[in-house]
């Protein structure tokens, strides 16, 4: 089904090509798997998982995003990043990590480490672990949301701790966006018989300016649940929605800041059996992941994940393996997860320095076409790892 599109692809990597040229649409050989569909007063875009043909679809990295940068973090013991799966935020110019249970560490663009966050603890500026965040460099400032936030904690370009903006109720799991005239917006994770105030506009004090609520009665109330928003560049809009561990159903909303409105705007029909799932935002897709609750000696974790890709403008979808192939085609979730890869307009990971020349030794070996350019940055990103590296740090911004 794909074979035409994947030959094209290869014959752009050959020919020298790092990226996807403009108007080639990798969809383009996939089926049309969802519509708009009326729901209420709304038109809302679903996608039936039914409709997916199943071949799987190399999907390379350059087709979300502009480059590539590689960074190494400071490898000095105060800065050491101890799991590859420790949250990562980007932005031009710092690099956050937050793994728990150690203060988040502030690293500038190219990894130099700069110091510690707040701190762990109960103290003023202190936490018990970070749910999101974001950086302000225009006003000099990083702000960050904890779990069972009562406030957002705010620090300068250092990491001290300044005044914190009290929340107008306790968020248990929750995302925001701040905006220029020191108000923020935040959506939170419900609980079952607490779907009030899901989504709301506050200003710096904790006076509530709006509010939207939504009914999710039936949501269990499970903190393996999270909330998520790419936070894409979207007007005044707000993307976000609910992922469920326990496969009850959602959908990414937009909640417009300026307007108070809500609008569904994209979902996906499982059928009678719906995986755990998560959907996120793209400037020109829609990225569904789903999976299966795989027992561990610790509980439940999810499995067999899946990529869905969905083409905004044609509708077309498919399942995807999603390659770095800025880097020869290594994987771009080393983990197997995206939760945390797509937001505030960049694709983000990190990956611990033995898995990554391991990735790239695996490049070499595998494809001895590669372009010129992609196998001479393979080879010089290989030979310069150590194995008492810090993590590394994979960014680029998404295309808009």
């Amino acid at each position: 089904m794909y074979k035409n599109c994947i030959l094209a692809i290869l014959a752009m990597l050959i020919a020298g090509c790092t990226s996807v040229p403009e108007g080639q649409f990798l969809l383009d050989h996939a089926p049309v798997v969802a519509k708009m569909e009326r729901q209420g007063k709304n038109n809302v875009l679903v996608a039936k998982y039914a409709s997916i043909n199943s071949d799987t679809l190399a999907f390379p990295l350059s087709a979300l995003v502009e480059d590539i940068r590689v960074v190494k973090l400071d490898p000095s013991d105060q800065a050491i990043v101890g799991r590859a799966s420790a949250w990562i935020a980007v932005s031009e110019n710092y690099i956050i990590s937050h793994e728990y249970p150690v203060a988040s560490k502030l690293f500038d663009k190219d990894g130099r480490y700069i110091g510690n966050i707040g701190a762990i603890g109960r103290g003023p500026g202190e936490y018990f672990a970070i749910y999101d965040e974001h950086i302000d460099e225009v006003n000099g400032k990083i702000y960050l949301m904890p779990f069972m936030a009562t406030k957002i904690l705010v620090y300068d370009l250092q990491g001290k701790a300044l005044d914190p903006i009290p929340l107008y109720t306790e968020a248990p799991k929750a995302i925001f966006r701040v905006h220029p005239n020191n108000t923020v917006t935040i959506a939170k994770l419900p609980f079952q018989g607490d779907s009030r105030n899901v989504v709301w506009t506050q200003d710096f004090s904790g006076k509530i300016l709006s509010f939207k609520s939504i009914d999710f009665l039936s949501l269990r109330a499970d903190f393996s649940n999270e909330v998520i928003s790419t936070k894409i560049k979207n007007g005044d809009n707000l993307d976000f929605c609910i992922s469920t561990f326990w496969g009850q159903k959602d959908t990414v909303y937009h909640y417009n800041t300026k307007n108070n409105t809500l609008k569904p705007q994209f979902t996906m029909d499982f059928g009678a059996s719906v995986p755990i799932h998560s959907y996120f935002e793209l400037p020109h897709y829609y990225l569904t992941t789903a999976a299966s609750p795989v027992a561990t000696p610790r509980g439940h974790t999810a499995g067999n994940r899946q990529y869905i890709m969905i083409d905004k403008v044609s509708y077309k979808g498919a399942f995807c393996n999603l390659q770095n192939d800025f880097l020869g085609n290594i994987p771009v979730f080393p983990s197997s997860e995206a939760t945390h890869a797509f937001k505030d307009g960049y694709y983000v990971q990190t990956i611990d320095p033995i898995l990554l020349q391991e990735y790239l030794e695996a490049a070499l070996r595998a494809q001895k076409d590669l372009p010129p350019e992609v196998a001479e940055r393979v080879q010089q990103l290989m030979h310069s790892i150590s194995e008492d590296d810090n993590n590394y740090v994979i960014y680029g911004k998404l295309k808009q």
